[in-house]
């Protein structure tokens, strides 16, 4: 069994964190993202798509056999 996720950063709402000089701002939306989808997983959510701060599709995660 595996659980697969993955997240698109060249996404807008990474657009102006990309630079080097604000890498924390980044790693800030991914964490937020992540805690997001753990509080689904732990609400029973096997497979979901996750979305950024603007509500965009960002990516995706999915428990597979």
């Amino acid at each position: 069994m595996k659980f697969i996720f993955k997240i698109d950063c060249d996404n807008a709402a990474f657009q102006d964190v990309e630079r080097l000089d604000n890498e924390g701002a980044l790693l800030t939306e991914i964490g937020r993202i992540l805690r997001q989808a753990a509080e689904q997983v732990e609400g029973g959510y096997l497979a979901r798509q996750v979305l950024d701060i603007n509500g965009n599709t960002v990516g995706e995660y999915a428990l597979q056999p």
